[in-house]
């Protein structure tokens, strides 16, 4: 055991077929710039030890219990099927804590035999992003990997601009992914069989005791739930993912690969801000049908173990795959009930459905901001809507009242669920921007601060300057957000 690490193999009792054996590239002055101490404690590792151990984070000297190895995988990128790979992540080991597994893997610690064009490194911006935000997905309650540290390697990558190389230590429940299925069905189906097996031991144990012409089909009607459910929790707070291509989409439905991802200031259902999305094909309105798009081929993958004809096993997979849209709305209903401080929201009444989408329409029109708009509506700031005198949104805010009061929920019951559904703030584009560009040039301070506030990310006085919208002077309408490749 190393300074509490508790490392099993469990990936590599699959076949070689899904995993190529790995050494780390040395870095070449490392250096450990933001360390979580929260996850530490979690994970049950001796935090004091690991907080400035650069040369475990950097992979330089690793453990002889740390078994490095890259994961085979393929994925459907912007709708094109890839042979992919991690081409700079590599899998330490499955760490056991408390009955539960959780992969240790660096990201960014050099090329592999998957790596495609980029060079194994990654960007330090990049991975501090990915920190950020995931620690702010894990503290609204959505489920998402998660950053151990980021290391500062010393050497210096060509991005857009020259920028120092950053290594980041990702804790997940796995890194099975929709794609790892996909590369799977394309081998054996004895591999796809093994694939399987191990994913539903993994992650859905109650599946396993069942006889295999149930398991298959419940298995991938499981991902199916929560994979939607995610998405719903996604849109419920404007995040806005970046690149769902299948191999971003896990198994196990955790938020994964924060490349160029943003939240929403002003309520446009069109945005996006990734560079590379040069068609807007993941925009945020495309969030929820592109999750269906995307489990679709986690179906297809399946289907040779349906234990059924072709056309057969083809018709079950289409009957799982169409609950999606109940399964999303229902989350979604719920959530955004809650965010409104209207804890019975039904997602099959269509007078709830339309006040949502009502509300929606006059965020648009009046380009409100989307967080301080629910926050505001939660804290009855009704005078800080920017709606507020229009006669149409006035009908509405009555009608609004009277349902709220038409539910039988006490007082405290609605202000507990609704501020649990109304973060205070969210990492405003262009703050986490600043303070990322600081920190490229070596001033931690300011990113420390965001990192501080995204601790209590339910908190008006810690979130401080986080909580306004951003002003004119803030707002970039051609901000563009990096995957670090």
């Amino acid at each position: 055991m190393y300074k509490g690490f508790n490392f099993t193999h469990d990936y590599k009792t699959l076949p070689r077929t899904f995993w190529s054996p790995y050494e780390p590239e040395e870095s070449e002055a490392p250096e450990v710039v933001l360390f979580n101490n929260h996850l530490a404690r979690l994970l049950d590792i001796d935090e004091k030890e690991l907080e400035n151990d650069a040369a475990f984070f950097s992979g330089n000297q690793l453990p002889e219990s740390a078994v490095p190895i890259a994961q085979a995988y393929m994925g459907h990128q912007f709708g094109v099927l890839n042979m992919l790979g991690d081409g700079r992540n590599v899998l330490l080991g499955e760490h056991n804590t408390n009955g539960e597994k959780f992969d240790v893997v660096l990201k960014g610690s050099g090329a592999t035999k998957f790596s495609r064009q980029g060079d194994g490194r990654a960007p330090i911006d990049s991975m501090l992003r990915e920190y950020i935000i995931s620690e702010y997905m894990a503290n609204i309650g959505i489920s998402t990997t998660r950053a151990l540290a980021v290391v500062n390697t010393g050497e210096h990558l060509v991005r857009q601009t020259e920028v120092p190389s950053g290594i980041l230590t990702r804790i997940a429940s796995s890194h099975i992914r929709v794609g790892t299925f996909e590369y799977a069905a394309r081998q054996s189906k004895d591999e796809l069989k093994a694939l399987a097996d191990f994913a539903i031991e993994r992650h859905y144990p109650y599946l396993s005791p069942l006889d295999e012409e149930k398991k298959y089909l419940m298995f991938f009607d499981a991902v199916v739930r929560k994979q939607a459910e995610l998405i719903a929790e996604w849109q419920a707070v404007g995040f806005v993912h970046g690149v769902m291509n299948t191999d971003n989409i896990t198994i196990s439905g955790e938020t994964i690969d924060y490349g160029p991802c943003a939240f929403i200031d002003v309520y446009n259902p069109d945005t996006y801000y990734s560079l590379i999305d040069t068609e807007g094909r993941y925009r945020y309105k495309n969030q929820p049908p592109i999750g269906q798009w995307d489990l679709s081929k986690l179906g297809e993958a399946l289907c040779p173990l349906f234990n059924s004809s072709q056309d057969e096993a083809v018709k079950q997979a289409q009957e799982v795959l169409d609950k999606y849209p109940l399964y999303y709305n229902r989350k979604y209903i719920t959530l955004m009930g809650n965010k409104l401080g209207i804890l019975d929201m039904d997602y099959e009444d269509q007078y709830d459905v339309q006040m949502i989408d009502e509300l929606l329409g006059f965020m648009f029109k009046y380009e409100a901001d989307y967080t301080r708009t629910f926050r505001d509506l939660y804290l009855t700031h009704y005078d800080k809507l920017p709606m507020f005198n229009d006669s149409d949104f006035i009908n509405w805010f009555e009608k609004y009242q009277a349902r709220k009061k038409a539910h039988k929920a006490s007082k405290n019951e609605i202000n507990t669920v609704a501020n649990a559904a109304n973060p205070s703030f969210i990492p405003r584009n262009h703050l986490v921007q600043k303070s990322l560009d600081l920190a490229v040039s070596g001033n931690y301070g300011e990113l420390k601060q965001l990192l501080k506030a995204v601790s209590k990310p339910f908190n008006d006085k810690l979130g401080g300057k986080y909580l306004d919208a951003p002003g004119e002077d803030d707002m970039d309408p051609n901000f563009k957000t990096y995957c670090g490749t």
